[in-house]
């Protein structure tokens, strides 16, 4: 789904893409070392960078980061934030990219790259690199420590959105860049480029990655990726949408389908632009999308796109930045599986067929808004994180149940200059508890002043 810097507002993650693209052609002889061993050897300095996780084991029940301890069995507490630690990284990589376990301790670790101010295209002496840090566990004790590694080709600096697209339970990857989307796999080989897309060259583009879906939308029971999307050339004109990849795991020359498109004039923060195209979600069984407009709801089946009025009146097809969709998931209520939204200051749980009947959340704040749902706590129910962007940012966690939903009620903190990474949560997972970490991406303004940090949320009063 959306990552949490993205879901909220149209520029969050736009200019973060500014690698350059990897050629086809020769990538497959270029990456031999980028995924470390075939055995899992992740350690050392230097080299690329491996991608291919270790078999991970159990996370410890405790571990200790920056002296406060991280327990599996706290559940639905006072969430409060820790002091953050500065990660290990020199200023030129400011920028949390993507995160999960690779070296197979059970926690998360993380792929950074460069300030987006660095040179684009890479240009001496600064190329745009993305490196590498490890978990590290002393006992119970949890660090991060510098790998020196470089990412090889062909995965390259950009948007990441990080999804299973062949079922092997190993991340691939679908990457923005300025001019397109690349699709790599995760072999026990190396990664493996299987798309190429670019769209036709224009003057300044700024390419942002929204949402991106793994399921059967067409006849064949073959899988289909989603790709949402927001394109800005040179804030003059904005070209918003969904592609749908066939068969992403294979390589093919096969054309995506443009299921919904918008191309407007202006810079993409205009009332009568369209960005809420790119904001969906599969409904249950994975074989249909469901997905926002500026004035309706659609969805896309069996290869068929049809308009629909389920959660009109919720505002969800509301002119955006008015209120409209800023975040669509699934979420399970007492048994039943609902289409999750958050419109305006509101988060909704409803059944598309039957809107009238639907959970209301208040959200912690009213505007500028970002939604995510994630279980903080790896009790097994989903939590809702709602950040305001604008301003002072400030993060609100309501406690999930699975019977009722998110609590009404949200335990509130304000990180210290707090920027949301582009990665598809800000959240480094601990084993089953996904959301005991939060990574803010340095001030590119002053990043020795407020640099690449992680915090702990510490169950408290």
């Amino acid at each position: 789904m959306t990552s949490l810097a993205a879901a909220g507002a149209s520029g969050a993650a736009t200019g973060a893409n500014g690698g350059a693209p990897a050629a086809v052609a020769g990538a497959s002889g270029a990456v031999a070392g980028a995924a470390g061993s075939a055995s899992g050897g992740t350690g050392g300095s230097g080299g690329a960078c491996p991608v291919w996780p270790i078999k991970a084991a159990p996370a410890p029940a405790e571990v200790t980061f920056n002296g406060v301890s991280i327990k599996s069995s706290e559940h639905d507490c006072a969430w409060r934030l820790s002091n953050s630690v500065k990660l290990p990284v020199t200023t030129t990589h400011t920028r949390m990219l993507f995160h999960y376990d690779v070296n197979g301790d059970g926690i998360d670790d993380v792929y950074v790259g460069p300030n987006l101010d660095d040179p684009n295209p890479p240009a001496p002496p600064n190329p745009r690199t993305i490196t590498l840090l490890l978990s590290k566990l002393d006992g119970s004790a949890l660090s991060y420590e510098s790998t020196g590694c470089e990412l090889a080709p062909p995965l390259v600096d950009g948007t990441y959105a990080l999804r299973d697209l062949d079922g092997d339970g190993v991340n691939d990857f679908v990457i923005a860049v300025n001019n397109g989307f690349r699709v790599v796999m995760n072999r026990p080989t190396g990664p493996e480029l299987t798309i190429t897309y670019d769209f036709p060259a224009i003057t300044r583009p700024q390419l942002s990655l929204r949402d991106v879906v793994l399921g059967a939308f067409e006849q064949s029971p073959t899988s289909e990726l989603a790709v949402g999307f927001m394109r800005i050339d040179n804030f003059a004109s904005t070209h918003s949408g969904v592609l749908l990849f066939p068969d992403p795991a294979h390589a093919s020359a096969q054309a995506p389908v443009s299921l919904v498109s918008s191309d407007q004039q202006g810079n993409g923060f205009d009332v009568s632009l369209n960005p809420q195209l790119a904001i969906f979600t599969a409904l249950p069984g994975g074989r249909a999308l469901f997905g926002a407009s500026t004035h309706d709801t659609w969805v896309y089946q069996k290869g068929k796109l049809a308009t629909t009025a389920g959660g009109l009146q919720l505002g969800i097809g509301d002119a955006p930045y008015v209120s409209g969709a800023t975040y669509l998931d699934l979420i399970s209520v007492g048994g039943h599986d609902r289409v999750f939204a958050c419109v305006g200051d509101k988060a909704y749980g409803f059944d598309p067929q039957d809107p009238k009947q639907h959970l209301t959340i208040p959200l912690a704040f009213a505007e500028y808004t970002a939604c995510r749902l994630v279980d903080v706590d790896g009790d097994g129910d989903l939590d809702l994180v709602d950040t305001q962007l604008a301003n002072t940012p400030s993060i609100g966690v309501h406690n999930g149940d699975q019977a009722n939903g998110p609590a009404t009620q949200s335990h509130q903190f304000t990180p210290d200059r707090y920027r949301a990474p582009s990665s598809d949560t800000p959240f480094l997972a601990v084993g089953a508890l996904k959301g005991r970490l939060l990574v803010s991406d340095a001030d590119r303004g002053d990043v020795r002043g407020f640099p690449l940090t992680v915090s702990a949320l510490v169950c408290g009063p």
